[in-house]
Order: structure tokens, then sequence, then C-alpha cells
């Protein structure tokens, strides 16, 4: 009975020392973590040195592929404490300004490192998602090489188009220059293009009002179907005239017919 009580008070005495390690390990970790953990620092500024305000800055710790996502103060700082020892990626975002990034930024055990982001400016690169029918997506196009794309083949149309002009012998007609109708117009930067291809004025076509409908439809997109209609209504009101123009004449000369054979 007495070794049997004397174990239970030995198993009591060691559950004890065992939380007592372990807390003490326990607490022990954040200093650790503490004491091999660095820092990186930096501002974020314009050409001009200017700061950022709110830009964005992603530290990504490579060697783990852990982003960090920090927002500059209204001083452009930035900083990015208790980071583990190794090997990082910062990247600053910033509507209006270019991305910038840095790489091959070493930090080590409980190191501070500085790195600054001088923004350019320019947008930020964009890409277009393509979807299938269930919303699922297919791909990613990166928007500024779907714009160089673009810009070739419509410069490609317009010399095709205005090499037909010249074949026809037609150039020499379009005194007031040409207009540029349809959903294509509205692409930036087409007029430019269209000039400098056609050596003329280049004007994004618009329909005159039609009533109550003038803020919705004026608009390059509608300017073509919109002079189909007006066009059409044109030709059908001077049918109209030729037609009552005619009955009258002909009515006319019958009344003057049986006229003169009565005389």
């Amino acid at each position: 009975m007495k070794h049997g009580v004397l174990s239970a008070k030995w198993k009591g005495v060691a559950a004890v020392l065992v939380l007592i390690f372990g807390a003490a390990f326990l607490n022990s970790a954040p200093l650790f973590a503490q004491g091999t953990a660095g820092k990186i620092v930096g501002t974020v500024t314009d050409q001009s040195g200017g700061a950022i305000a709110g830009a964005t800055v992603i530290v990504t710790d490579m060697d783990r592929n852990v982003p960090r996502n920090l927002t500059a103060d209204p001083s452009g700082e930035y900083s990015a404490p208790n980071l583990l020892p190794g090997n990082y990626k910062v990247r600053g975002e910033a509507k209006g300004f270019k991305a910038f990034e840095r790489s091959g930024v070493f930090l080590e055990v409980n190191g501070e490192i500085r790195v600054d982001l001088t923004m350019q400016p320019g947008e930020v690169s964009q890409t277009i998602t393509i979807t299938n029918e269930l919303g699922l997506a297919l791909k990613s196009i990166n928007a500024a090489h779907l714009q160089r794309i673009m810009s070739l083949r419509l410069e490609e149309i317009f010399q095709l188009v205005a090499e037909e002009l010249e074949r026809a012998g037609l150039a020499d007609y379009l005194r007031a220059g040409v207009f540029l109708c349809g959903g294509g117009s509205r692409v930036p930067g087409i007029v430019a293009l269209a000039e400098n291809v056609f050596q003329m004025n280049v004007t994004l076509g618009k329909a005159t009002a039609i009533s109550g409908l003038t803020a919705a439809l004026d608009q390059p997109e509608f300017a073509a179907a919109i002079g189909l209609v007006k066009y059409g209504s044109l030709k059908k009101r001077q049918r109209v005239k030729r037609s009552a123009f005619g009955f009258n004449t002909g009515m006319i000369k019958g009344v003057m017919g049986k006229f003169l054979q009565r005389s």
C-alpha cells in the first residue's frame, strides 16, 4: 500500500513538473522568435521624392512562399516586423504608377533592412480573364499585349481602306475628312492612328439628336444604325411627295384632255 501511495505521489509531482516545464517552454518561444526575427522597412515615393500615401507593399518570404500585405502611411513609410531570416521580395503598387519590385533581399538573423521604392508614372499592368458559358476562367490575357495586337490590326484595316479609296479615285472626294462609326471607334487612340494612315482629319461620327433619346444614342456605336433609319425615312418622304405630285399632274392632264375634246 505504501509503495502504491508513494508511486501515486511521485506521479503527481511528475505531472506538475511537466506542466511547469511546458509552460516555461511556451513562454520562451516568443522570446526565441523575437530574438531571431528581423524587419524590413522603407518609404514609397514618386520620381520627385514625394510620398505615395496608401501604396500597397507586398513583402514575400520566398523561402516559404508567404506574402504579407502592408499599406504605406501618410508619409509613405511601411514596416514589416517579426520576419524570419531568409530571402525576400518587396513589391510596391499604387494607382497611377507602374508596379516596382525588388528581389534578392536577404534578411539575416535579428537584422533590419531598408528597401525604399521609387514608383514611375504609369498604370499597373492589368489582365483580362476570358470565361466560358459557365463563368469559369479559361485563360488570362495581358491587357497591354491585347492593346498592341488590336492597334496593329486596326492599322492594317485602315491601310487597306486607304488603298481601296486611292484605287477607286475617291480619296480626293473626302474633303470633310474621315468619320469613324461603330463600337470599334471607341478604342483609345484610334483617331490618331487613323489620321496617321489617311493623312487627313478624322472625327468620331455621332448621330444628330432623336427626340427624347439624345443622351442615350448620341454615341459613335449608334451612328450607322441611326443614319440608316433616318436615310430610310427621308427616302420614304421623297417617294410620298413624288407620288402625290404625280397624282395631281395626272388629274390635271385628264381634266384638260376632256376639256379640249369638248371644245
